[in-house]
């Protein structure tokens, strides 16, 4: 009777363990996966704005900037995103031209410390902790700044 009783604890528990483990995700983290490399980028326009009636383009095309970019998004781990950017946040948009002239844009809006959304049009939409509009003012330091108009910005639907 004794040894039923622990057969059947111990295979509750194993039981119990199972299911919590299958259970489980890895706290939900998410990666940015893109289909390109930097040997397909021909060059990468910055937007930043706050306000989108002041917006300003920058172009990088030295190919360890952009390598820089596409190595820390890519390497970020990131959450899925339900939340809305308010008006009036901070803004810094990666536009990757391609060699096939196609272009993938990558959107960050900086709600607040650590708090930020990254979205792409159909390819991801993601809340995380990291400073990717510090990594844009980084990249932008002496490239001289150019008005663009609200058309020209990239636009998550």
């Amino acid at each position: 009777m004794v040894k039923i009783k622990k057969g059947f604890m111990v295979l509750a528990l194993c039981s119990a363990l199972l299911i919590g483990l299958v259970g489980c995700e890895k706290n939900g983290d998410e990666k940015i996966v893109f289909d390109f490399d930097t040997h397909d980028v021909k060059q990468l326009e910055v937007f930043r704005y706050s306000d989108t009636s002041d917006a300003e383009k920058f172009v990088i095309a030295d190919k360890e900037k952009i390598d820089h970019v596409l190595l820390t998004i890519t390497s970020l781990d990131y959450k899925v995103n339900n939340k809305v950017a308010p008006e009036g946040v901070q803004v810094t948009s990666f536009r990757f031209h391609l060699a096939d002239n196609s272009y993938v844009d990558v959107i960050y809006a900086d709600i607040g410390v650590k708090d930020g959304i990254i979205k792409s049009p159909k390819l991801f939409n993601y809340k995380t902790q990291a400073d990717l509009g510090g990594v844009g003012l980084d990249l932008i330091e002496g490239v001289p700044a150019e008005k663009v108009s609200e058309d020209e910005l990239p636009y998550y639907e």
